[in-house]
């Protein structure tokens, strides 16, 4: 979790404790509209509210509610009127929730009869909507936002996080030219054409079954040499070229372990099959 979801995590729970513990008649509409503009306003949270949206966890009564007197009061400090959209509004919510068209007729009357009585959302306003909404249902409709809030906040972290860990699965290698095509990178292991022990390997690697270990004797035998070579063949013959592939690997796409290879053995590694 990076360090600024984090801070908003800490913000959003100092906020839901005060409303929750510390608000009053009085006091209540504006710790909720405070809750809510954060919700609604901060760039990190748009896309878990429009996930918290999307999958249904805010009763429709509730989001229209939120939905419209952040609506109202936004447009009626406007000087044109024009409607505010929370950030994780889009196409999508609309075509889940059709929560625009039953704001845009309440903003829209709202502003008519506004300008008609030269007047804005304003002290009075505030002070009905706050007497009507302070109950133990709209506190517990809060508090539940809160939660759904925080667990989604970790859930899209989780998928984030492993998102990143899934490893890169598939390749091809041309044995002629030495490239090897993974993680969407062309990958050269054969310095100025010359086939190296790395394009050698790699030629032994792919042709074996999905996770078979190659033995040492077995890789140097399918390389050509003959067994006086194979046994004066230096101990890490075999390590260093597995090394060398997964340098020019690295160096490419930051994958450092595509070839598990000890001094006596060597395979791809299944999770990249």
């Amino acid at each position: 979790m990076n360090q600024a979801i984090k801070k908003i995590r800490n913000i959003l729970k100092r906020k839901i404790q005060f409303l929750y513990f510390s608000s009053s008649k009085d006091t209540y509409y504006d710790l909720e509209t405070e809750f809510i503009d954060f919700l609604f306003e901060t760039p990190e949270l748009s896309e878990v509210m429009r996930r918290i949206v999307l999958k249904g966890k805010i009763p429709y009564e509730k989001l229209k509610e939120m939905f419209v007197i952040y609506s109202v009061r936004n447009s009626n400090n406007k000087a044109d009127g024009t409607i505010t959209f929370p950030n994780f509004y889009n196409d999508e919510v609309e075509r889940k929730t059709n929560i625009l068209k039953t704001a845009l007729a309440f903003v829209e009357d709202d502003l008519i009869r506004s300008k008609s009585e030269q007047k804005t959302w304003g002290e009075e306003d505030s002070q009905r909507v706050a007497h009507a909404q302070y109950n133990s249902e709209n506190m517990t409709a809060l508090r539940k936002l809160y939660l759904d809030v925080i667990q989604e906040i970790d859930l899209l972290d989780t998928e984030i996080y492993s998102k990143k860990e899934e490893p890169i699965k598939g390749f091809l290698f041309n044995p002629d030219n030495g490239v090897l095509k993974f993680s969407g990178k062309d990958i050269t292991l054969a310095k100025r054409k010359q086939i190296s022990d790395a394009v050698l390997l790699m030629r032994s690697l792919v042709n074996a079954e999905n996770n078979e270990w190659l033995e040492k004797g077995e890789i140097l035998a399918d390389w050509g040499l003959t067994k006086e070579d194979r046994d004066i063949a230096t101990r890490n013959k075999l390590f260093n070229a597995g090394k060398v592939v997964n340098q020019f690997i690295k160096d490419e796409t930051g994958i450092d372990d595509f070839v598990e290879c000890t001094t006596r053995k060597a395979r791809i590694n299944p999770k990249y099959r």
